[in-house]
């Protein structure tokens, strides 16, 4: 037989967020944007680097240009990104709003798409893990992983964080 577990259960009380928590978050984003905003204005942000001169599978350069209006790396991303997309480890640090998780995300997303798909099995096998502190920077980071991607369909991105059905 089926087991059900009855609505009135512990284990499926609902998460409600606070019209508190609620505006905190959206403080917490907001105060985040401007940070990244004014990280933008620095001439020292930006590094010489084109993304059209990296050796990046022409989705991901589209995906860069054309779905998040980007032309040049940043500092941060230009320094790491051979590094990374050689599988190597590293560890780096930079201001908020510096372009960190594009840092490893661009050299990651290349690898996957060099990587051969037809080794990989659908529902069953992971290209790459990500474990982020907080569920805004998983938010963040999944919604740069899914732009990134927009031009590569053979891959999908899912964001498992607190206050998620795991279904």
């Amino acid at each position: 037989g089926r087991i059900r577990r009855s609505s009135r259960s512990p284990l499926r009380k609902p998460i409600r967020k606070s019209t508190a928590s609620m505006k905190q978050e959206g403080e917490r984003k907001q105060l985040a944007q401007e940070r990244h905003n004014e990280a933008l204005k620095d001439p020292t942000l930006l590094s010489d680097q084109s993304i059209d001169e990296i050796d990046l599978a022409q989705s991901t350069k589209r995906a860069l240009t054309e779905v998040m209006g980007l032309q040049k790396l940043t500092e941060i991303q230009a320094q790491t990104y051979y590094i990374a997309r050689d599988g190597k480890s590293l560890l780096a640090r930079s201001r908020t709003g510096t372009g960190k998780s594009l840092a490893f995300l661009i050299p990651l997303t290349q690898r996957l798409v060099e990587a051969d798909v037809a080794t990989f099995y659908p529902g069953r096998d992971i290209g790459a893990l990500i474990i982020a502190p907080t569920r805004e920077l998983v938010l963040q980071i999944t919604e740069q992983a899914k732009q990134l991607l927009t031009y590569a369909p053979e891959w999908t991105v899912l964001s498992l964080h607190g206050g998620t059905k795991i279904q």
